[in-house]
């Protein structure tokens, strides 16, 4: 049997291809971590705010159904739907049964205010609806 060319014949790794692939997969690993540490706290810190929106939406999606002239809620003073009666202001909108704010405080309120009038008859030609949801955030 012939003998090995010197230089050809490799058995295992060497010492610094040992060091050269723990540092890169440690460079990676601290990447992934940082990474998914990110991740964790943007989700814990907007977790409200995605919340107060859809609970801001869905009460302006309420009100809007009852923005029509046959409708008492907010009582029309002539058949030009012109409201007479408005809620007052910061009226509190119940939170749903279930919502994460309750836990941290939350509150939902509105406010429905008369807008412009542009035909110049005396009478405001829309509402402005604003929606406002408040919680106190975990420290």
């Amino acid at each position: 049997m012939p003998k090995p060319v010197m230089g050809t014949a490799h058995r295992g790794i060497t010492l610094v291809e040992v060091i050269a692939t723990s540092v890169i997969a440690a460079l990676l690993a601290g990447g992934v971590l940082n990474a998914f540490l990110t991740a964790i706290r943007i989700s814990q810190s907007s977790t409200g705010s995605v919340e107060a929106t859809y609970l801001a939406q869905q009460t302006l999606d309420g009100l809007r159904n009852h923005m029509a002239c046959d409708d008492q809620w907010f009582q029309p003073a002539d058949p030009e739907c012109h409201p007479t009666t408005l809620p007052p202001d910061g009226t509190v909108d119940k939170l749903p049964e279930g919502s994460p704010l309750i836990a941290l405080g939350g509150e939902r309120t509105y406010t429905v205010t008369p807008g412009e009038d542009f035909d110049g008859d005396g009478q405001p030609d829309y509402l402005v609806v604003k929606a406002t949801v408040t919680w106190n955030p975990p420290q």
